[in-house]
């Protein structure tokens, strides 16, 4: 059976979600129980996704309605979810907020409690390391108020406590490794309460808003593979919002690919010779290509594009696609337009199958 594309899926959604959620905010208006409101929720949200998380409720600082869909600190389902909130119908925005990730609700006398253990800022000291490379603070924390929990639950506490204050969004972006440390030491510290603003200043940017596209900012990679087999083993310098799908490219880990897949997300590239384009050229050439995809997926909200890269025998263009039809029938208009040799398209899977399009 032909899977349908995230796209229609999110569609989809939204268009049940039009019909039904007036019943959603009478249950919230009712204080109906917590099965009662979640169910019509998951159903209504199992159309677009698979596998969800999410919250409901009523933000009682404006007294709208909340769905918050969370990607569980994993930046390739961000997309999803970040897209899901693109499509969303204008006319809903006057009694629903809807977010792509969970927004912080902390402050300084905020607390926090889980596995019969309770949390504020003041009982949580931060060592903190900045990663300039990565653009990431690592944190090592000094908690003996969770001492008495098993590891597991020592970490899952922490982060859910994180996320509520600084928000979903930056612990993803920007708090790199995360270790539990049993005695004080030195080191630079910043307090729970100030970490945000510490990050801020790291970064050189305050109040990253939650709707941010997840393709913002990229980082530069470098490669060296003797020998090369397979696409993208000839890249030497390339370009990426994030290194999820590159990574489990190369270490042909393919879970979260197929995951995506179920979703009728595809998370794929085109690749194009470029052992006739001058080497001086190489780059602007691909960037014009760039130009023209994402100028055109972003008006049919047919993909994301979410990187490049120069190898010794192809130039490759990422993309995270929520259309693939569409996507397809674009880049073979985009091999005639440019004269493209050996021209195709790969997911990010080494032992996918290839659509070529020009030879």
């Amino acid at each position: 059976m032909e899977t349908i594309t995230f796209k229609q899926r999110v569609l989809d959604f939204w268009t049940q979600f039009e019909q039904k959620e007036e019943n959603l905010r009478t249950l919230m208006d009712e204080k109906a129980g917590t099965e009662e409101l979640l169910n019509p929720s998951q159903e209504l949200l199992d159309v677009a996704f698979d596998e969800i998380y999410f919250n409901v409720g009523i933000n009682p600082g404006d007294e709208k309605y909340e769905l918050i869909l969370t990607p569980e600190g994993d930046a390739m389902q961000y997309y999803c979810t970040w897209y899901c909130v693109q499509l969303m119908p204008e006319h809903l925005k006057e009694n629903w907020n809807v977010y792509a990730s969970k927004p912080a609700v902390g402050n300084e006398d905020f607390g926090f409690s889980m596995y019969d253990r309770k949390i504020s800022a003041v009982d949580l000291t931060l060592y903190v390391e900045k990663d300039e490379e990565r653009g990431k603070v690592n944190l090592e924390i000094y908690a003996p108020v969770l001492d008495i929990l098993e590891e597991s639950q020592k970490y899952n506490m922490f982060f859910i406590f994180l996320d509520m204050y600084i928000s979903e969004l930056y612990t993803m972006k920007y708090i790199g490794t995360v270790d539990f440390i049993e005695e004080q030491k030195q080191g630079e510290v910043v307090a729970f309460a100030d970490l945000k603003a510490y990050i801020e200043t790291f970064r050189g940017r305050k109040n990253l808003n939650v709707s941010d596209s997840p393709n913002q900012s990229y980082s530069v990679y470098k490669l060296n593979i003797e020998n090369p087999q397979y696409l993208r083993e000839d890249i030497y310098l390339g370009n990426t919002a994030g290194f999820g799908w590159i990574n489990n490219y190369y270490n042909e880990e393919n879970e979260k690919v197929d995951a995506a897949e179920k979703n009728g997300v595809v998370w794929g590239f085109v690749y194009y010779d470029n052992s006739e384009i001058a080497s001086e050229e190489m780059i602007a050439f691909r960037s014009d290509i760039e130009d023209l995809y994402m100028d055109i997926m972003d008006k049919e909200k047919m993909g994301i594009h979410v990187g490049s890269a120069t190898g010794k025998t192809y130039s490759y263009i990422d993309f995270v696609i929520f259309d693939l039809p569409a996507f397809l029938a674009l880049t073979n208009k985009v091999a005639e337009k440019y004269n493209l040799k050996d021209c195709g398209y790969s997911p990010f899977k080494k032992d996918a199958r290839v659509i070529v399009f020009t030879e």
